[in-house]
């Protein structure tokens, strides 16, 4: 029975994900067969996650191919592993053993912030932790050291707490609220990172993916969605069912990228980043919405375009995959801050939409008029790698390059 080891208290709090604390109400004389049901739905999703933690832990953690990033997010699966066993963990608290264990278990949780944090900043940058990167283990610390008398004095009442007794001192009602605090803090703090780190790229570079940051900002904000139901109308009181379903799709959405970062660990790197800070670039809006006016006035903005465009289409400047804004405000001899302020106040385009408009044309061309196989054209067209193309031709065309040349084929007109 999935009751068997706990206590008679009437509610039954048990962790799927250790991102969110389900209730459960366990009644020995009423429904038994539903309960049963229910129990073996959650120790069979329980065990399929604690499989899939350890596997892709051991995947990301022991590949001589994995960076950095790779073993963060190798440690992040192991967590989400071991906190998939608290079912198992709370159908044993009989055991001191258990009871001892469960207390070290249900606080891993929370270091998916941080840990979350120093994987997109390191899967993004392509560098490593650095000695200030374990100051993010306070918060975790401070969660253990709020239980640590309680865990260490009486583990069975610390696992009666897990199981789901009211906490009765104020620092156990803190730590059952502090780590939705730290989990919002770190999902905006990240999302934040990676929003900068995007408009960065948008402005300076010419050929990376855009579903890079796609999947890492939904990531996040999957995140405070779990949080959020998590929290409403409190941390212990949330609704279970919808909290629960999300923590588990949260789950497997992590364990999707890591499967993607252990077939490419470089899939999430954006190497032109690594070298330089977020840059100031004008925009042609400003904080408060309103249009900005710039350092140079309309006329000489257009005039300045007009040589751009000369410049990168006499050259065809686009077909270099290494292109960056730097790079070509040296070839037109404006300013990096002057030639962002020409493609976004007169075209109205970031630095990576005007090269990239100029390459999907040129492979569209080809497209229509040859037979040449696409892969060698979108290398041709300046483009680095097929995943690249294709994220930015389907953003422009709204095809496949394939759907694109069948509809538009000059032969086929």
């Amino acid at each position: 029975m999935f009751s068997t080891g706990l206590t008679r208290a009437s509610r039954r709090r048990i962790c799927l994900t250790g991102l969110h604390e389900c209730d459960y109400v366990i009644d020995r004389d009423g429904e038994q067969k539903e309960r049963w049901i229910l129990a073996s739905v959650i120790q069979y999703i329980s065990f399929i996650g604690m499989f899939q933690g350890f596997l892709l832990s051991g995947l990301l953690v022991t590949d001589r191919r994995m960076t950095a990033a790779s073993r963060i997010l190798g440690l992040i699966c192991l967590m989400i592993g071991l906190t998939f066993s608290i079912p198992f963990m709370l159908m044993n608290t009989g055991s001191a053993i258990i009871a001892s264990t469960i207390g070290l278990v249900f606080f891993l949780p929370v270091a998916l912030g941080p840990l979350g944090y120093l994987y997109c900043r390191s899967a993004l940058l392509g560098t490593p932790l650095r000695e200030r990167d374990f100051l993010h283990l306070i918060p975790v610390l401070l969660c253990y050291a709020l239980t640590a008398d309680v865990s260490l004095a009486d583990p069975g009442k610390m696992a009666e707490w897990i199981a789901g007794e009211r906490p009765r001192s104020i620092r156990l009602q803190i730590a059952e609220h502090l780590p939705v605090a730290i989990a919002y803090a770190y999902a905006v703090w990240t999302g934040w990172i990676v929003w900068r780190y995007r408009r960065q790229a948008n402005d300076n570079l010419s050929n990376f993916n855009p579903d890079v940051f796609n999947w890492l900002l939904a990531l996040q904000a999957f995140n405070l969605v779990v949080w959020s139901l998590k929290a409403i109308p409190g941390p212990t009181s949330a609704p279970t069912l919808l909290p629960d379903v999300a923590s588990v799709l949260l789950a497997i959405f992590i364990y999707v990228i890591a499967i993607i970062q252990w077939r490419n660990p470089g899939f999430f790197t954006i190497s032109a980043l690594s070298d330089q800070q977020p840059t100031a670039v004008l925009h042609p809006l400003d904080a408060g919405g309103s249009p900005r006016q710039g350092e140079l006035d309309a006329s000489i903005r257009a005039e300045l375009f007009a040589t751009v465009r000369r410049r990168v289409e006499a050259d065809k400047l686009y077909l270099d995959c290494g292109l960056t804004l730097e790079r070509l405000a040296v070839s037109t001899g404006l300013s990096k801050h002057h030639l962002s302020e020409v493609l976004n106040r007169h075209a109205g385009k970031n630095f990576y939409e005007f090269i990239n408009g100029y390459r999907i044309d040129f492979v569209c061309e080809r497209l229509r008029r040859t037979e040449q196989n696409v892969l060698d054209i979108a290398l041709e067209a300046g483009f680095s790698s097929k995943s690249t193309f294709n994220a930015i031709f389907r953003r422009h065309t709204g095809s496949t390059p394939s759907q694109f040349r069948t509809a538009n084929s000059v032969r086929a007109i």
